[in-house]
């Protein structure tokens, strides 16, 4: 690419028709939702969605064989925050016009992830954020009345719950990008940084020691169930209602599956606070 920056000026983007959005797995059913209003309202451009993988690699990687064959399968691309740069670097994406999107309304973080070298590529119709989910009963039973700000106080509520077969803490911990997020939150709780101000990388430092520490010796000590080392998403899920963990980190598409009656063990038995 040059200064300009690459994959047009957002003049490409004429034409009317069927529309197809490829993302991962509509685990929580609301994309769906809102696809079926737009269509309600346009018979002439009807939305159809295209389910990829679960797991963030395995979308990215379907995502990318489908630009690398020029092919026109896909019509628009939900993107991961990380894959913005790498997809309009190698112009699999189209620039879009900022004149036709309110920016100043939306949060400004992920406005700057929808940017590759000032021009914008994406525009953000949701965020995210890591959550602790915990079972809130058995904290209630074990005398525990409010959720953990630390790791330690985590350690510590897990030690008086009266349960030699739950496991205390999990997240997803798979090699993959969610071991890398995992990774980063660990490190950022230490007050360490993987990659600094100036973009370089800066985990040689005391406090990622620290963070990492943790996810190692929880895995050691038993704090992290051993089979927690091969959670993605869904089965770190699928693990907290089964009633398996009283602490789990996970994004906030939980909430509605585990509270649902008669799907979930947990319904109604848990809650979340800032991880």
């Amino acid at each position: 690419g040059d200064d300009t920056g690459s994959g047009g000026s957002g003049d490409e983007l004429t034409g009317r028709g069927p529309i197809t959005i490829a993302q991962g797995k509509d685990t929580s059913g609301n994309l769906q939702r809102q696809i079926n209003s737009w269509n309600a309202q346009h018979p002439d451009e009807r939305v159809r969605l295209i389910e990829l993988p679960e797991d963030a690699d395995g979308q990215r990687q379907q995502m990318v064989q489908n630009a690398q064959a020029k092919s026109d399968a896909y019509t628009v691309l939900s993107l991961d925050v990380v894959w913005t740069a790498e997809f309009a670097a190698n112009r699999w994406i189209t620039r879009l016009p900022e004149d036709q999107f309110n920016l100043q309304a939306m949060l400004q973080p992920p406005v700057q992830t929808a940017r590759y070298r000032g021009r914008l590529f994406a525009a953000p119709f949701k965020t995210n954020a890591g959550l602790l989910f915990y079972r809130k009963d058995l904290l209630q039973d074990a005398g525990v009345t409010q959720p953990p700000r630390t790791w330690a106080e985590m350690t510590a509520a897990c030690e008086k719950v009266d349960d030699a077969d739950i496991g205390c803490y999990a997240g997803q911990f798979e090699k993959y990008e969610g071991l890398t997020v995992n990774f980063s939150e660990a490190v950022h709780s230490a007050n360490g940084v993987v990659v600094g101000d100036n973009g370089t990388p800066n985990v040689n430092t005391p406090q990622a020691k620290q963070g990492f520490d943790f996810l190692v010796n929880g895995l050691k000590s038993g704090l992290i169930p051993r089979e927690a080392i091969t959670y993605k998403e869904e089965e770190a899920r699928r693990a907290f209602e089964r009633g398996g963990i009283v602490f789990l980190r996970q994004w906030p598409y939980q909430w509605a599956l585990s509270n649902k009656a008669g799907e979930s063990q947990v319904a109604g038995k848990f809650d979340v606070a800032p991880l």
